[in-house]
């Protein structure tokens, strides 16, 4: 946990010691164990694990590392499905790569999980919903 917390400090934006750390993180902290503290400790781990999957996530793409980049969002997407952060750090990657029919696809299996699981559409002003609009003008 001590390794964890230091490679994953929010200072640290390198996405290689990011990753270093994210590959420390083995899920739920003590997850038999229903105490006022490990719940505290196990929510301020995972808070710092997905913090630093979206750091990781945006510093690859500034680095041009899109498949780094889309390993680390996908592992950001298996925790919350409904995490439009990383769809939208997958779109943004797909789209450097020339991929459009893959960022919209991501688009819409995240837009329909909202609507299956909350009800809900992406807010029009979110970055999950510019990015979409930005592939379809690009597409007439």
């Amino acid at each position: 946990v001590e390794q964890f917390l230091a490679l994953t400090e929010p200072s640290i934006s390198d996405p290689d010691t990011l990753s270093e750390g994210l590959d420390l993180y083995g899920g739920e902290f003590l997850p038999w164990c229903d105490s006022d503290w490990s719940q505290e400790l196990r929510a301020s781990l995972e808070q710092r694990f997905v913090q630093a999957l979206h750091r990781a996530g945006r510093s690859y793409e500034e680095l041009e590392r899109y498949p780094d980049a889309l390993r680390v969002y996908g592992r950001a997407l298996a925790l919350d499905p409904l995490d439009e952060a990383a769809t939208a750090g997958l779109m943004r990657c797909h789209i450097a790569q020339g991929n459009r029919a893959a960022a919209i696809d991501s688009y819409q299996r995240t837009r329909q999980r909202l609507s299956d699981d909350l009800g809900l559409a992406p807010d029009p002003d979110s970055e999950l919903e510019q990015i979409y609009l930005q592939i379809a003008r690009a597409v007439r």
